[in-house]
């Protein structure tokens, strides 16, 4: 990589914030790119923390800037974030869920109405005491 001024970097960063894009740019691989960033003033790390409690999952921000979601998982732990909880359904209805298990004392049948796997539905209604 050529020598490049901190204020260059900075502002190609905040034209297209994206490491991805940035390592391409350069001609850097997503591990140099984040040093260089972060050797001249950029917290890549704090981007990925605002994207993420923004609603972006793991996986788009994978897509998007290039570590795996296990690594960007580890440092967003790293960080104190609060991660959500595996393949975390939001449509889900948990009181149906409980309702229906309750009426078919079935994981199964409840699982298949709600639309998830029956291990999902099992920690379901353990967490919520009904199993």
């Amino acid at each position: 990589m050529r020598f490049v001024e901190t204020n260059e970097i900075q502002t190609v960063y905040q034209l297209d914030p994206c490491l991805r894009t940035f390592a391409a740019r350069y001609g850097l691989s997503w591990k140099t790119a984040k040093k260089v960033l972060e050797a001249n003033g950029v917290n890549f790390s704090k981007q990925i923390e605002r994207e993420y409690l923004s609603g972006s999952s793991l996986n788009k921000l994978s897509e998007k800037h290039g570590p795996k979601a296990e690594t960007l998982s580890n440092w967003l732990g790293r960080s104190g974030v609060q991660l959500k909880r595996g393949n975390h359904r939001r449509g889900v209805d948990d009181e149906d869920l409980k309702r229906v298990f309750q009426a078919t004392n079935s994981v199964r049948q409840a699982a298949l109405r709600a639309g998830i796997h029956w291990s999902t539905a099992a920690d379901r209604l353990k967490a919520a005491g009904k199993m």
